[in-house]
């Protein structure tokens, strides 16, 4: 499939990696702007942001589609579960924000048009991702809320926001129902121009669903289901986990793979 793709995702489909040299942002290590300049025979948009979670993919969406009419096909690289938003208001007003609030663009070619997300715009607002950190996790030892008597704290209030978040929000099962619905409103949205969404993941380490349509007949959405590590690895006999620049993120050889043999792919499922 050709046409003006959207593709979305976290770290890797922004070219992050980080060194002995710092962080990078935007590399040439993106499978989605190889896939741009290489192979698309029209301009793409490109949705990044570093530890980005599945749930900012609808926002993202949708401002996308409202700037840009011609989109074709939306590619997902559904991410992490381990990953959240959070956010800070220091006005102390209930606020409502437009979609692209945070949004800017990062690079502006002939083959593709990148978005990221600001951190803040006034220092006032403000929204980041974060991420269980599994050094601070542990077995779940408290008891079960619903056996603490009435005016009584829980006691896992008292253990730290790390250890609370993953085992009430994270490592239930409100996560896979969080990422149903949003999967959920992204098929309604996509459902204005019968826009295909086509669902994909990076690595074996990415959760999945098999009730995808949890909220909603899915109209739209295909699912690759094979990640695409494996893939490479069982059709073309390449390990690309041997191919990285830091512990998490591969070269600009893997993500050329991933652009020319295995997004293709992605797109005919």
């Amino acid at each position: 499939m050709q046409g003006n793709l959207l593709f979305v995702g976290c770290s890797h489909t922004s070219g992050y990696y980080a060194d002995e040299n710092g962080p990078s942002l935007w590399s040439k290590n993106n499978y989605a702007q190889i896939y741009s300049d290489d192979i698309a025979d029209s301009q793409c948009y490109i949705y990044g942001s570093t530890g980005a979670p599945n749930s900012k993919y609808p926002r993202w969406i949708r401002h996308i589609l409202n700037e840009h009419k011609d989109v074709s096909g939306v590619v997902i690289q559904t991410t992490y579960w381990d990953r959240w938003s959070m956010g800070n208001n220091r006005t102390s007003l209930f606020l409502e924000l437009p979609v692209g609030h945070f949004s800017y663009q990062h690079t502006v070619t002939d083959n593709y048009v990148c978005y990221d997300d600001f951190n803040t715009l006034d220092h006032k607002v403000l929204e980041w991702n974060d991420k269980a950190l599994w050094s601070q996790i542990d077995y779940w030892k408290w008891g079960n809320p619903g056996d603490i008597k009435p005016g009584t704290l829980w006691p896992g209030y008292n253990e730290g926001y790390m250890q609370t978040k993953f085992h009430t929000e994270v490592d239930t099962h409100l996560t896979n129902e969080n990422y149903c619905k949003d999967i959920a409103l992204i098929d309604a949205m996509c459902d204005e121009k019968n826009i295909p969404i086509y669902i994909w993941q990076i690595n074996e380490r990415v959760q999945t669903t098999k009730n995808l349509d949890m909220f909603k007949k899915l109209n739209n959405v295909k699912i690759f289901e094979t990640p695409a590590t494996i893939w490479l690895r069982e059709e073309l006999n390449i390990d690309i986990d041997t191919m990285k620049v830091d512990e998490e993120h591969y070269n600009y050889e893997a993500h050329k793979l991933i652009a020319h043999e295995f997004i293709p792919k992605v797109l005919k499922s």
